[in-house]
Order: structure tokens, then sequence, then C-alpha cells
């Protein structure tokens, strides 16, 4: 729902520039099209890869965490 939201809003937003700017009607709504279009799919894969992209972060932190120290700190040497 929010990928067709987001494609009508930016579909509407380049017809109305295209308009503004003197465009023919047909080269205004392909226009339109192309980028609602592309706009549209664009935030049904980031809306279904967000889940994903964050379980691997959380996994890379508690994976750098978990290691260790790589040196001895400061005064601990003899």
């Amino acid at each position: 729902m929010l990928a067709l939201l987001v494609g009508a809003a930016v579909g509407g937003l380049t017809y109305a520039t295209a308009r503004q700017r003197r465009a023919s009607t047909g080269s205004s709504v392909a226009a339109a099209a192309a980028t609602g279009a592309g706009s549209a799919i664009a935030v049904s894969v980031v809306a279904s890869l967000w889940p994903l992209a964050l379980a691997a972060g959380v996994g890379y932190m508690i994976a750098r965490r978990s290691k260790g120290p790589k040196a001895l700190g400061p005064g601990s040497g003899g």
C-alpha cells in the first residue's frame, strides 16, 4: 500500500513538473508512469529487505563484540 501511495505521489509530481515546463501531454504521461512505477518498485524492494539488513547488522555487532580484546590494555605488561 505504501509503495502505491509513493508511486502515485511521485508520478503526479513528475506529471505536474513536466506540464509546467510545457512538455506535451504524451511525454508528460510517459515520464510520470516511468518514475511512478520505478519509485513504487524501489519502495517495495526496500520495504521487503530492511528486516534482513537489520538482522545482518545486529549479527555483525554481536559477532564483533564477542571476539575479545586484540591487545593487552595499558599497564598490564610485565
